[in-house]
């Protein structure tokens, strides 16, 4: 139920205009300031303390910094089984496709659960109880940057690997 809340109160900032995390005149949202915003979030929920934020984007940085190829794989993926559509396979000649996509998805699942066993190994007993926080946030602050630069984990799922063609 906190989670839920959460999340609807993250997204919710998120659409206000001149929150961190609303679309500039330009265009979409800054990505370096919805970062900024989540952390911020994130930090207050789990109060963190100054080391443990500096920690926390260390563990951010070196996950983020793993999860980019498999993002841009994820990409070519989900590509290669667009183009095999419209090449007419279908079925089972499918999944050789899927099954690399998998194995793709399972990889940054692996990133993004490590980086959790990371920031749990920091927190306090108390900060442990409200951790369950930490975990949903962590898939957004590492969810690939969309086109435009947006960094929203939401639409096409994690790992969607950018826009769809039509």
């Amino acid at each position: 139920m906190l989670n839920r809340l959460l999340t609807s109160v993250v997204l919710a900032a998120l659409a206000v205009p001149g929150s961190a995390g609303a679309q500039r005149p330009d265009g979409p949202p800054d990505p370096q300031q919805r970062q900024a915003f989540l952390m911020d979030i994130m930090g207050t929920q789990l109060n963190l303390n100054k080391d443990q934020r500096g920690q926390l984007q260390g563990i951010l940085d070196r996950a983020r910094e793993a999860a980019t190829p498999l993002h841009e794989q994820v990409a070519k993926s989900r590509e290669a089984i667009r183009n095999a559509i419209r090449d007419g396979k279908s079925g089972a000649a499918l999944d050789p496709y899927h099954k690399q996509l998998g194995h793709q998805f399972a990889q940054l699942m692996a990133i993004e659960s490590k980086a959790y066993a990371e920031l749990f190994a920091i927190l306090t007993p108390e900060q442990k109880a409200s951790a369950d926080v930490g975990y949903n946030m962590l898939g957004m602050l590492l969810a690939p940057p969309r086109p435009g630069g947006d960094r929203r984990g939401g639409g096409g799922g994690r790992g969607s690997g950018g826009p769809r063609k039509h």
